[in-house]
């Protein structure tokens, strides 16, 4: 990533790296004026290198894509292709793709066709198997069942919504890091 770049160059337990720990607050004005953002979904499989290709027109601005969206960890904070996400799923929870399609996670309430403040309510709450298995048949209308792998892909597919800055700031932004650092 060309934006480690810029970071200055420390001597570490013998090793020389970049300080990637030293943090720039670049030119605030910008980052934080949602006006300068636009929304963009991320197709799956597209890395943040050909997304910054796709907008700026040059993947060395994958940092930029990060940079705008508070991205950290790219493994757990990007959304993971299909493919990748299937793996994951596999890994950590024991069984297979198909097992994990048919296993409950939780229910959520769905409603019976109530307005009330009670079912209005209940439609953000979330309910254990433990639960859901100790309650009576009266007591369970409304609640759906919600599998492992249908909860999982919308945890990955909300991350697919992500805010881009606009192209017009990035010379202002390469030349203040320049300045910083």
């Amino acid at each position: 990533m060309a934006y480690f770049n810029n970071f200055p160059k420390i001597v570490y337990n013998g090793i020389t790296s970049r300080n990637i720990l030293l943090k720039a607050s670049i030119i605030s004005e910008v980052f934080n004026s949602k006006g300068n953002f636009y929304n963009y979904i991320i197709q799956d499989g597209y890395r943040p290198d050909m997304v910054a290709n796709d907008v700026y027109k040059d993947p060395k601005y994958d940092w930029v894509v990060y940079f705008s969206n508070y991205v950290v960890d790219p493994y757990y904070e990007w959304p993971l292709s299909t493919d990748d996400l299937n793996k994951f799923l596999t890994k950590k929870y024991g069984k297979t793709v198909y097992e994990i399609m048919s296993t409950v996670s939780h229910y959520e309430y769905t409603g019976i066709n109530s307005d009330t403040n009670q079912d209005i309510a209940r439609k953000s709450w979330k309910m254990s198997i433990d639960t859901h298995s100790s309650l009576s048949v009266q007591d369970l209308a409304g609640w759906s069942p919600v599998y492992i792998y249908d909860y999982e892909t919308r945890l990955n597919d909300a991350k697919r919504s992500i805010q881009l800055l606009s192209p017009s700031y990035l010379i202002q932004i390469e030349k203040e890091l320049s300045k910083i650092f």
